[in-house]
């Protein structure tokens, strides 16, 4: 069976790295450029990406393997043909040499001759057939390229920011290519700077803010949300006003190297001789004198091990293993009517456990110790063997308000509740959720910190057929986390791992 997924981007971040005097011979990460970015491309699917010039670089730099991301993974074991006009302006091999060397990597030689012999009788490489690639315009170069991924027809197509270099013959041209690998079951992303493009292209959308996901949706729900944004950032009249627009996005983006700067002021006060040297050499240098240490003794006391047996040791194992299991056990709340000193916890609430038996659950709420009759929860541990569940086919059975926008939704989970509150109007928070007014989402919630969410489902029969679901309510172990089904009230709950 083919796998209906060509490429998967999970939790992507990067950073802009550089060699200064104080790191001469390692690269030291200096300023953010990709946060949390998560993306899925289908088969006959193009998918549109928005954002700034130097984001969409890196992005397709990582996307195509040839940066490796600080966290996150991409994944792909598919041909992918990423296609640049800025990384060829300095070549100056032949055209006809430049376009059999990226033939060769996707074609026999019997279908490279076919191709270059079809390519030569397009006018642009029949007048520069043996001219250099660098004295081509941007122009002539991006409609070479073009043409070249039409024979090639890789399993996913990249295109960075070719809409500028084309004019309109060019661009009803890109159109024709795009349309025939959509049609032939193939992916497509289109990572321009301009909306244009994307909005008669691709068939979804993700906009990059600041390198961080804004939206991710229908292209036709994105224009909505692109257009209100513009609309607001045109009515600024001053360098200061620029300063505070979007400052909470600026200042997501930039909270962990700020941090580090943070940490850099408060070493120069207090400077002294080790603080000049180089620390990337004292950790070589100790991690390399322990070693030696631990050997040498290790050959000096010869250490034998036996069969003999050590009681206390291996009672001391069993009642740690046991604290670890107890300490990981769990509940939801399920009841709508569990009050603990006149105050309600709310229905899906996630609580720790501390006993439990066959009629009641103790947990410590308010540093009080309260009993919660068993049949109110559902016992949940995240150490047990769930039924696997894939995200991306459980995803089409949620909502469509969650389902057009739920990698914008994830960027919320794992934060401070200060960035769900700044962020969206709520019309409901307390210290287990945070409901979303006038959207289908519900944020859980533990210390003050975004642990999870809830959205309703679609068509309960299906999902109930589809997932095997013949209980009231069943957990599900999935990509970044668990998943708890209501069917009674048809409701998914997502816990982030």
């Amino acid at each position: 069976m083919q796998d209906i997924i060509l490429h998967k981007a999970t939790g992507i971040v990067y950073h802009h790295k550089e060699r200064t005097k104080d790191t001469r011979f390692f690269l030291k990460p200096t300023y953010l450029i990709l946060r949390d970015i998560n993306t899925t491309l289908y088969r006959g699917e193009v998918l549109g990406i928005l954002g700034d010039y130097s984001t969409l670089k890196y992005l397709k730099n990582v996307f195509s393997g040839h940066l490796k991301p600080e966290e996150g993974r991409v994944k792909y074991d598919v041909s992918f043909l990423s296609l640049d006009v800025e990384d060829h302006l300095l070549n100056d091999k032949p055209l006809h040499t430049f376009i059999a060397e990226i033939l060769e990597e996707y074609m026999t030689e019997r279908k490279v001759k076919e191709s270059l012999e079809s390519l030569k009788r397009h006018p642009l490489f029949f007048d520069y057939w043996e001219n250099s690639v660098s004295q081509l315009s941007r122009q002539d170069i991006a409609v070479i390229l073009m043409e070249l991924s039409s024979e090639i027809k890789a399993d996913i197509t990249l295109y960075n920011n070719f809409y500028r270099y084309l004019n309109d013959d060019g661009f009803k041209r890109l159109k024709f290519i795009i349309n025939t690998l959509e049609s032939r079951e193939l992916g497509v992303f289109l990572l321009e700077s301009n909306f244009v493009p994307i909005e008669k292209l691709a068939n979804h959308f993700v906009w990059l803010s600041y390198g961080q996901m804004r939206f991710e949706g229908t292209v036709q729900n994105g224009r909505k949300v692109y257009n209100d944004y513009m609309k607001l950032r045109s009515q600024i009249r001053s360098t200061d006003e620029e300063a505070l627009f979007d400052l909470d996005w600026k200042e997501r983006m930039y909270e962990p190297m700020n941090f580090k700067h943070g940490l850099k002021r408060r070493n120069r006060k207090g400077e002294s001789v080790i603080d000049t040297l180089n620390i990337q050499r004292l950790i070589i240098a100790f991690v390399v004198f322990f070693t030696m240490v631990l050997s040498y003794f290790l050959v000096v006391m010869d250490f034998e091990f036996t069969k003999e047996e050590h009681p206390f040791v291996e009672v001391a194992e069993e009642e740690e293993e046991e604290t670890q299991v107890e300490r990981l056990r769990y509940a939801f709340i399920i009841s709508d009517d569990v009050t603990v000193n006149d105050t309600s916890i709310p229905k899906y609430a996630l609580i720790a456990i501390d006993e439990s038996n066959k009629k009641n659950v103790t947990t410590t709420i308010d540093n009080e110790t309260v009993k919660i009759p068993i049949d109110n929860v559902v016992l949940f541990n995240p150490s047990s063997m769930y039924e696997t569940l894939d995200y991306d086919t459980m995803l089409q059975y949620m909502n469509d308000q969650f389902l057009d926008n739920h990698l914008f939704y994830a960027n919320y989970l794992n934060v401070d509740v200060s960035h769900i509150e700044s962020d969206f109007r709520l019309s409901r928070i307390d210290s287990y959720e945070a409901e979303v007014e006038g959207v289908d989402i519900t944020f859980l919630l533990d210390r003050d910190t975004s642990i999870g969410l809830m959205t309703s489902g679609k068509e309960s029969d299906k999902i109930k057929s589809e997932f095997n679901i013949t209980e009231d309510y069943k957990i599900f172990r999935t990509d970044g986390g668990f998943v708890l089904y209501d069917a009674p009230n048809n409701k998914w709950i997502y816990l982030s791992r």
